[in-house]
């Protein structure tokens, strides 16, 4: 979160607001496979604190914007009369999808971002301003989703599994394939350990691209190293992922390939992610 210098007046003036907002009403109703939950739509919020936001000299601006191929950040920003502000920013990924002959679409097309920036906007709106807009009911998740934790041995032999796929993995796609399977291995230490032999494969691989007669390899691996040069600054990580998509590293007017995106993409959100924690 950012904020101006000084918060002292827009601090006041947004306790005494929220201590006037009424609940949005819960006039939607979203189903997911078995089960289902009401929540506030986003004129709902917006029409439950705006009188309220303005009679304490507050406005909310909203502004979406792309983040390269991997999704959209809604920057959410409350501004007091006296120029105070606090400003938040929500990464949503673009979502996926399964056709009937295998193949992974990415959601991508003008109705679909545009639905995803209505989401986003509902849930930052909401956040900053601390308003609850879905059910918090437990039965809404049905019992048959709850998991057992996986037992130690099983936590091993995943682990092994994983760490073979990388060793295995002979290009920065393939090796970005295993990274998406990593992402949520559930023990931290054990993740720990596949975090370190994912990140030694990705350097092995990056210098194979270098000397290999590989072109599509080659590319890829300026890209990586641009982001490595950039890596712990959040601004240049961010100008790094607008240049990859502007310059096409296929060509321009030319389909991204796939592999290749992905293996930009997965470096891209670990060092992101540095930079958040």
């Amino acid at each position: 979160m950012n904020t101006s210098d000084e918060l002292g007046e827009l601090a006041d003036a947004l306790s005494k607001a929220q201590s006037e907002f009424d609940s949005p009403k819960k006039t939607k109703t979203a189903k997911i496979e078995t089960f289902s939950f009401k929540y506030a739509p986003l004129d709902e919020v917006i029409e439950c604190v705006q009188k309220v936001l303005t009679k304490y000299g507050l406005c909310i601006t909203q502004c979406p914007r792309a983040d390269t191929a991997t999704g959209i950040i809604v920057e959410t920003r409350i501004i007091h009369v006296s120029g105070q502000w606090i400003e938040s920013s929500l990464w949503f990924p673009y979502q996926e999808r399964v056709d009937r002959n295998g193949v992974t679409k990415v959601l991508n097309s003008p109705k679909d971002i545009g639905a995803m920036i209505t989401y986003g906007r509902r849930y930052s709106l909401a956040s900053i301003l601390n308003i609850a807009t879905d059910e918090d009911n437990e039965d809404t998740v049905p019992r048959s989703r709850e998991r057992k934790a996986p037992t130690q041995n099983e936590l091993d032999n995943q682990l092994k599994e994983y760490l073979g796929m990388i060793h295995a993995s002979k290009t920065l796609g393939e090796l970005s394939d295993v990274g998406s399977k990593i992402r949520n291995f559930a023990d931290p230490v054990l993740h720990h350990s596949l975090k370190e032999a994912y990140q030694s494969k990705l350097d092995e691989l990056k210098e194979l691209g270098e000397s290999e007669e590989h072109p599509k390899e080659s590319a890829i691996s300026n890209w990586l190293s641009r982001l490595e040069n950039s890596r712990g600054n959040f601004e240049e990580l961010k100008q790094v992922a607008i240049d990859f998509v502007q310059k096409n590293p296929e060509g321009k007017g030319k389909k991204m390939d796939p592999k290749m995106s992905a293996a930009f993409t997965a470096v891209y959100q670990q060092y992101m992610q540095e930079c958040d924690n």
